[in-house]
């Protein structure tokens, strides 16, 4: 919001600037090669090949209350110093999740520009995921 504030030079923020930022956000995206996709999508799709890798961004204490099966957990915020070691091959295709698709969004992006070249944020996260009564595991 801090960034939202400056770029309207100190006055209020109205609807007008968060369309515009909306916006920016979007074109900004687009480069990135960036995709979402469904959670019924990712379930069928995990089905069908064993050769996708899953990984979760949320913290450990989230990962532990329920996941998906055969996910990798990585932080959002150790992602940069650990993908590269759990998943080295970027042309594997990789769902990213978080609980609503906000912190996956941000590592699919970062993802990307660390040259992962099929990687895909499960649109709004685990909350789509429970919404389609798909499977959990706990540790």
């Amino acid at each position: 919001m801090v960034g939202v504030r400056k770029a309207c030079q100190g006055r209020p923020v109205n609807e007008d600037d968060l369309v515009l930022l909306a916006q920016r956000v979007e074109e900004a995206l687009r480069g990135t090669g960036q995709a979402e996709i469904e959670a019924q999508e990712v379930f069928d799709n995990i089905q069908k090949s064993k050769d996708t890798v899953i990984v979760d961004v949320r913290t450990p204490h989230e990962y532990s209350r329920g996941f998906i099966a055969g996910s990798i957990n990585i932080p959002v915020s150790e992602l940069v110093e650990k993908i590269e070691r759990e998943v080295p091959d970027k042309t594997e295709t990789i769902y990213v999740y978080c609980l609503s698709g906000s912190r996956s969004t941000t590592a699919v992006a970062v993802m990307s520009k660390m040259g992962y070249a099929n990687v895909f944020s499960m649109k709004s996260g685990l909350l789509a995921w429970r919404m389609n009564q798909l499977p959990l595991s706990t540790p």
